[in-house]
């Protein structure tokens, strides 16, 4: 949608929810000046429910997001309005529980194929953790290739050390990136997990929720200035 008729969304990032529903809005681009943002809409339904708003059409997923949040404040609904049907994509959210590390079976592990991104660890995407762990799967899965001996070895450029080859074979390169990823990726699928149950639970507009989730002990204090009315407009700076 074109941000430019609603300055909270003027290259800025915000999140609203009512203990069930969440909106979450971000900038898209910019291009022969307009400001174009996007709208995230995310609620809990069962599996059912969402392949059948999933495979309805465009304009039954926007009726869906205006019955849930068409009265509240602006600009939410608004955007939802201006919004055109055809920019309107909506589906299920999965995760899997992580592969163990020896998930392969004896008659496997010398294979020469491996798994790696969403394949391998699918986790729900309110993280924003999928694509990281997918870069860093490219770059681990390079890095262990470049130390198997059979491969020529590397021209050396400059005074950079030339890494010591450690694998006899593709395959003991591919089982050492395929423990090392699910170590490092496992901790992500559980806390985008968390992160998922968090922001559409009824907690989750409680300020005392987040305080003790990550221990803000100052929002406490500034709960009891509110509670006292003093409000950021009391506070003269200087």
């Amino acid at each position: 949608f074109d941000a430019r008729n609603f300055p909270l969304c003027k290259e800025r990032i915000f999140q609203m929810c009512d203990g069930e529903t969440r909106v979450f809005v971000m900038p898209f681009c910019k291009d022969d000046g307009t400001s174009v943002s996007m709208w995230q809409l995310t609620f809990p339904i069962s599996e059912e429910e969402a392949k059948a708003l999933s495979t309805g059409s465009s304009g039954t997923l926007r009726g869906e997001a205006l019955r849930r949040c068409g009265d509240w404040h602006d600009p939410v609904p608004s955007i939802f309005e201006t919004t055109t049907d055809n920019l309107v994509t909506g589906y299920p959210v999965y995760d899997r529980e992580p592969l163990p590390t020896d998930f392969r079976l004896n008659t496997s592990k010398q294979s020469r194929i491996t798994i790696l991104g969403d394949a391998a660890h699918p986790m729900s995407p309110l993280k924003g953790q999928g694509a990281n762990q997918a870069l860093l799967d490219a770059l681990c899965l390079a890095e262990k290739l470049h130390k198997v001996k059979a491969f020529p070895p590397p021209t050396r450029r400059g005074k950079g050390k030339v890494r010591e080859r450690t694998f006899n074979s593709i395959a003991e390169a591919l089982r050492d990136f395929e423990r090392e990823m699910f170590v490092r990726s496992a901790p992500k699928v559980f806390a985008s997990r968390l992160s998922c149950s968090n922001l559409h639970r009824p907690s989750m507009i409680d300020p005392s929720f987040h305080s003790s989730r990550k221990n803000l002990v100052r929002l406490n204090a500034v709960a009891r200035m509110r509670s006292d009315g003093v409000g950021p407009s009391d506070i003269i700076p200087g």
